[in-house]
């Protein structure tokens, strides 16, 4: 239906821009209450999530502090698990959503309406990041100790024995026996001199 003629509004009406202003006040009023209205239920849903990975976070060890497990109070709310994620609620105000911020993009690690499955899912998250840590630390043991020379080194198979080899000729030995040898002959020799001498 197209609207009236402003020429047929009834004589005596004065349009009133204070009215106006309280109008539009007003509906931005229900609107901000309205706002207001859902981020509470997201805070009060993010709380009860972590209300059920408040033993979950007893457990952490103390010395780990990279973890977060803290409601923002941004708007939307987030339960920032860790700096690079978070849990938030989807569109529809119900469903869980566990993100995470990485080089490639912000990937979805898990989405479910379920609370219990949503921190399950966490809970599976911290164990994995706590493993991480674990090896990592394993691997920074392994690198100092190789190179402070005490790191475990692989021991060689031990090389097959050589056949010994054959004898060579030994000079020293040779020359003592031709010198014997020539000492024999010449005394020898000198005997038989003798003995002609004396016959003769």
């Amino acid at each position: 239906m197209a609207d009236a003629d402003p020429s047929s509004r009834p004589a005596g009406t004065v349009r009133s821009l204070q009215e106006a202003i309280r109008r539009v006040q007003e509906v931005a009023t229900a609107k901000a209450d309205s706002l207001a209205d859902l981020a509470a239920t997201e805070r009060a849903r993010l709380h009860l999530l972590a209300e059920a990975l408040a033993d979950v976070v007893r457990d952490i060890p103390p010395e780990v502090d990279f973890f977060i497990l803290a409601i923002s109070p941004a708007d939307p709310p987030r339960l920032w698990i860790d700096m690079t994620s978070h849990v938030a609620l989807a569109r529809d105000r119900r469903t869980y959503r566990f993100v995470k911020d990485t080089r490639l993009g912000r990937v979805v690690l898990r989405e479910t309406p379920v609370l219990d499955r949503m921190a399950d899912a966490v809970t599976d998250y911290i164990a994995e990041r706590l493993i991480e840590r674990e090896r990592a630390f394993e691997a920074d043991w392994l690198l100092a100790r190789r190179g402070s020379g005490h790191g475990a080194q692989a021991v060689p198979y031990p090389a097959e024995a050589a056949p010994p080899a054959a004898p060579g000729p030994l000079p020293g030995r040779l020359s003592t026996f031709a010198a014997f040898a020539a000492g024999l002959a010449l005394g020898i020799a000198a005997l038989l001199a003798f003995a002609i001498l004396r016959s003769g």
